[in-house]
């Protein structure tokens, strides 16, 4: 056999065989990887978006291009080479889809740069709707740009093959160079860019720590799903380099060559390099992305067995899943244990309940009469606009005190401090440097004790640890160490998401450890590059859900900018402000309602020490004490709280008593002590019964002023006034009797 049949042998084993193999392998791969894509936690990313396309696209190259060249080496017939339409929208087709797949992945190296990069404009790349958007214009550019293969290719005579001719085969072997080397470029130069943006990233965020062991992998902040996208990125540019840096170079050889005359050998070895540049090597490349993917990502491994077990393993009907529950079905006592040891969500309504019967029972007035001296002196007092005054705001239904103030947190007087730390806990640059100088190197130490979660990582992202203060003693009791998250304006939901676990965290551990107080700097606004007013909103209203007892709250602020942003924020949720100066003379929490209510009953009282008279409308003030009263227990309950009258003796019976009087004394005395003793007698008797007359009447007019008082308490009814009616007549006849008595 001579070397063209063997070069011939050779590209129809590996045309029938291995790209057989490798077309079944590739339609399995490509579905995976929509599969894996599509789920939700993979959607909503920008990167994703280009991996769906790759997918969709190499699926294509696979259907269109090679399954037509497996008939064509199991039939020994090119329809392409008869008939000039399928020449034509073949190569244009097979064209097209190569590069669009190619502009997916460049646009994906492209998206790992943006996520990575300090440039506001350039991270704006980095998003989901975007994204979206370049895919169709990269649609749009491919269909259009090669028009041009439409026109010039076609069946060539004599020989009968399907290309170009003449001058046009130059200049589509320099176009075939160019396109198909500048996204190979553009992955190369981005995806180094990506990495070098990395690094630098995790010098600015992690700027004080020294590691003496330069071969040790420096551990990156980032989220783990960009970092498993970046390394499929990445090993799509290495394989993509490896399978179609070939071609470009064949054409540059056969264009410096085409004038030169060859021989059958290195004609046979040009074609069959031909064949594995523009062929096999590229379709190679179509049919790998998802096994790259495999090799190369441990998290990708893992969503693609859970992929297959939801398809799978999953239960194929409702009364199937039902008929397991009820065979699985926990007793009660182990359904406890799963509620109190394994299932957080369900420990939570008992924990809130807790702390709801605890909040009802706390009176947030009494405490500031209680605390206000020890509050104006830790943290001011001044209602001046001007800045580092101090706020007071009422929040959590009026159940705790926020306070916004201006100054050094290691300075502030708190049972906890709050300290935005890093991933590492071995501290860094801003308030967790400052904090660590503070509190000594035993905070370091104690730090540094807590169990890695994963390498380098002691405490995730959005996650609270608490310690002593240590050095920090005088000021404050313990030290909450709290992961922000580094802020991403195109990813500002789930960096919303890590903020609000921030403060719930770490407010869910001062609750635990009945704190009095907590404070807060603003997390993730310094370095990490939150927006304050964004910061202030997630950092504000999750302190007003989630105090629960803690009574006291502080933002200790040091930036005018930041602290600016918290008060317009607490002013735009409109918490209640008040003074504490004036705590004691006023209370904030009285409404105006209250107010007009309190003057309301000053004025009535004011009003019942005024005669009323009959044709006055007095309306009746409803009495609770008497309303589950029947009338005749309130006339029965009047009658006896009347004063007793004495009854009224008859005139015969005064005048036997006084000639019994003067018998007794005419025989006892002479005639003159007996008319003195008469007269002092006499005298003593008027001065006897006219300091009983003014006694009595006193009290007769007090107990018709309570009588009075309590008549426009009582309710509106006829047994009412009937008893208001027999109560003034029984005065006006005690006043009777004494007018007559007195005569």
């Amino acid at each position: 056999m001579t070397l063209t049949k063997d070069l011939d042998l050779t590209q129809a084993i590996l045309t029938r065989y291995i790209l057989a193999i490798c077309m079944v392998l590739g339609i399995i791969g490509s579905l995976f990887d929509l599969i894996i894509f599509c789920q939700k936690k993979f959607r909503s990313n920008s990167c994703s978006v280009y991996f769906i396309a790759t997918s969709i696209f190499n699926l294509l190259v696979i259907l269109c291009g090679i399954i037509p060249a497996l008939l064509v080496s199991y039939q020994n017939y090119d329809i392409a080479l008869y008939s000039s339409t399928f020449c034509k929208a073949r190569g244009y087709i097979i064209h097209v889809l190569l590069m669009m797949s190619r502009s997916s992945v460049a646009l994906a190296c492209i998206d790992r740069f943006a996520l990575c990069s300090r440039n506001a404009h350039i991270r704006r790349l980095n998003q989901y709707n975007i994204a979206i958007l370049l895919v169709i214009i990269v649609c749009i550019l491919w269909l259009t740009l090669p028009i041009h293969v439409l026109i010039y290719i076609d069946i060539q005579m004599p020989g009968r093959r399907c290309g170009g001719s003449g001058t046009y085969l130059i200049v589509y072997s320099i176009y075939a160079a160019i396109v198909t080397s500048i996204p190979l470029f553009i992955m190369i130069i981005f995806s180094f860019l990506a990495i070098q943006n990395l690094r630098l990233s995790y010098i600015r965020i992690h700027p004080n720590i020294v590691y003496t062991n330069e071969n040790i992998n420096r551990p990156i902040r980032m989220q783990k799903r960009d970092i498993q996208l970046m390394t499929i990125v990445i090993s799509e540019v290495v394989i993509y380099f490896i399978s179609t840096v070939w071609f470009p170079i064949y054409t540059i050889y056969l264009t410096i060559t085409s004038n030169i005359s060859k021989t059958t050998n290195r004609l046979a070895i040009e074609g069959f390099i031909r064949y594995l540049a523009l062929q096999f090597l590229i379709f190679i490349n179509s049919c790998s992305i998802f096994y790259i993917h495999l090799l190369a990502s441990k998290p990708f491994r893992q969503e693609c067995v859970n992929s297959q077990y939801d398809i799978y393993k999953k239960p194929k009907n409702l009364s199937e899943m039902s008929s397991r529950e009820k065979q699985n079905k926990p007793s009660d006592s182990s359904q406890q244990q799963d509620n109190r040891f394994n299932r957080q969500d369900s420990q939570k309504p008992a924990i809130s309940q807790q702390d709801r019967s605890s909040e009802e029972n706390f009176d947030i007035i009494k405490y500031l009469h209680n605390n206000r001296d020890e509050l104006m002196e830790r943290y001011g007092y001044g209602k001046s606009p001007k800045r580092r005054c101090p706020r007071y705001y009422f929040i959590n239904k009026k159940k705790s005190i926020l306070i916004i103030l201006q100054g050094d947190i290691t300075r502030t007087k708190v049972d906890a401090i709050v300290n935005a730390a890093n991933e590492h806990m071995t501290g860094g640059g801003g308030v967790d440097g400052i904090i660590h100088r503070a509190a000594g190197p035993e905070l370091y130490t104690a730090c540094v004790a807590h169990k890695k979660i994963t390498q380098g990582v002691r405490l995730p992202t959005g996650r609270s640890r608490i310690l002593l203060s240590y050095n920090m003693s005088s000021t404050t009791h313990y030290i909450i160490n709290t992961a922000g998250p580094v802020y991403d304006r195109y990813r500002k939901e789930e960096c919303a998401k890590e903020l609000f676990s921030c403060y719930q965290t770490s407010l869910a551990l001062a609750n635990l450890y009945d704190l009095e107080s907590i404070g807060f700097t603003a997390i993730s606004c310094g370095i990490f590059g939150y927006p304050a007013n964004q910061g202030a909103d997630v950092a504000l209203r999750t302190v007003d859900q989630e105090a629960g007892i803690v009574p006291v709250v502080v933002f200790v602020l040091w930036d005018d900018d930041i602290y600016d942003a918290w008060v317009r924020k607490a002013e735009e949720l409109e918490f209640t402000s008040f003074d504490i100066e004036n705590i004691k003379t006023k209370n904030p929490l009285t409404s105006s309602n209250d107010n007009d209510q309190i003057e309301t009953k000053k004025n009535l009282n004011k009003n019942d020490d005024q005669p009323r008279s009959p044709t006055t409308f007095n309306p009746p003030v409803r009495d609770f004490s008497t309303h589950d009263k029947t009338p005749e227990d309130n006339t029965k309950s009047l009658l006896d709280r009347l004063p007793s009258v004495p009854s009224d003796t008859s005139d015969t019976q005064k005048t036997a008593d006084m000639e019994e009087d003067d018998n007794s004394s005419n025989e006892k005395h002479p005639l003159h002590n007996q008319q003195t003793q008469d007269m002092t007698s006499v005298t003593q008797e008027e001065e006897k019964s006219t300091t009983k007359d003014h006694s009595e009447q006193k009290s007769v007019e007090e107990t018709m002023d309570q009588h009075h008082n309590k008549q426009i308490k009582t309710n509106d009814d006829p047994s009412q006034l009937t008893v208001s009616k027999k109560t003034n007549n029984s005065h006006a006849e005690v006043a009777k009797n004494e007018t007559a008595k007195d005569n």
